[in-house]
């Protein structure tokens, strides 16, 4: 086994062991906890309401607000109706009142991301006007302990993976060197490639335990990934092309900043870019548990960055 494969693995279980010591130590202290996404609920219902007139034309409200969510079922004989709480509806939208309830769970009142709701179930009357038919003061946990420790430990894992992967082996380093192996400088295109792979596959999965939610990239995550992708692509083509020879490693820094004259600006620009959008990009993930949203404005600021540090490469010279 090679002792980057060995490196991970350790890594890796010690890692797990301290997320299942974590885990159990939450459950242990805590007992029972709160409902959370994923889990299924009943509420009973009078005797006056309808299961078949109710299903598909009941919402089930928190604190007034609408969260998309409709009934998975009614029973007739023991008048209760069934939901998954789940952060998309079965069209797989996700309703608004989920980013209020969500937001920042770092800030509950007791510090042990629980929240209270008022929940309510409406159906419409006869004239159209939703009427409660079920309401109740609810706790609701917005993030498990144990889940949040399992949460750290995978990002850890894409962290990790990327920063040995990358320091022992030719992976962000530039193909066109004189030197070989490990002494070859890094590149700062298959470095911003390797950012956002490790900032996007950690809030995923991160996200993910969390929020039982597997449906939860946008366009604008798409697109920095297809940014960077596209960037890293375009200057390995303009080093092939050119066919030039860069000097051994002196530096991290050094290396994806500097030419042979020095520092230059358009590196430096999509360096500042990219450690701004990122870390604008872990704070939204870590506040509104889902993945940001950036404007166009936003990405093709990135976009240019990419453009100009190609561009400036053509003349660019290393020896």
């Amino acid at each position: 086994m090679s002792p980057l494969i060995s490196a991970l693995v350790r890594g890796f279980g010690y890692l797990l062991v301290l997320a299942a010591c974590g885990a159990a130590g939450s459950a242990t202290a805590a007992g029972p906890q709160p409902p959370r996404f994923g889990d299924v609920l009943t509420f009973p219902i009078s005797d006056a309401v309808n299961c078949d007139a109710t299903v598909g034309s009941t919402q089930l409200l928190l604190d007034g607000l609408d969260t998309g969510l409709r009934p998975l079922g009614c029973d007739p004989s023991n008048k209760s109706l069934t939901y998954r709480l789940a952060r998309r509806d079965a069209q797989g939208d996700v309703d608004a009142a989920w980013s209020v309830f969500l937001r920042n769970p770092w800030n509950t009142p007791k510090g042990d991301f629980v929240r209270r709701f008022q929940l309510t179930i409406a159906k419409p009357d006869a004239k159209g006007v939703m009427t409660s038919i079920y309401s109740k003061t609810v706790q609701l946990t917005i993030v498990r302990k144990s889940w949040l420790a399992l949460g750290f430990v995978l990002i850890a894992l894409a962290w990790i993976a990327v920063v040995v992967a990358g320091k022992r082996s030719g992976m962000l380093r530039d193909a066109n060197s004189t030197a070989a192996g490990t002494a070859r400088p890094y590149s700062l295109a298959r470095v911003q490639m390797a950012w956002w792979f490790a900032l996007v596959i950690g809030a995923y999965v991160f996200l993910w335990v969390l929020t039982d939610d597997l449906a939860q990239f946008n366009t604008s995550v798409l697109a920095l990934l297809g940014i960077s992708g596209a960037t890293g692509l375009s200057a390995a083509g303009i080093d092939s092309a050119s066919n030039r020879q860069v000097p051994q490693t002196s530096h991290f820094l050094l290396d994806i900043l500097t030419d042979v004259n020095g520092i230059t600006l358009a590196r430096l620009q999509l360096l500042m870019w990219n450690l701004v959008l990122g870390v604008v990009f872990v704070t939204r993930v870590f506040t509104d548990l889902e993945m940001p949203s950036f404007d166009a404005t936003t990405l093709g600021l990135i976009g240019l960055s990419g453009g100009a540090y190609v561009g400036f490469k053509v003349p660019e010279k290393q020896t």
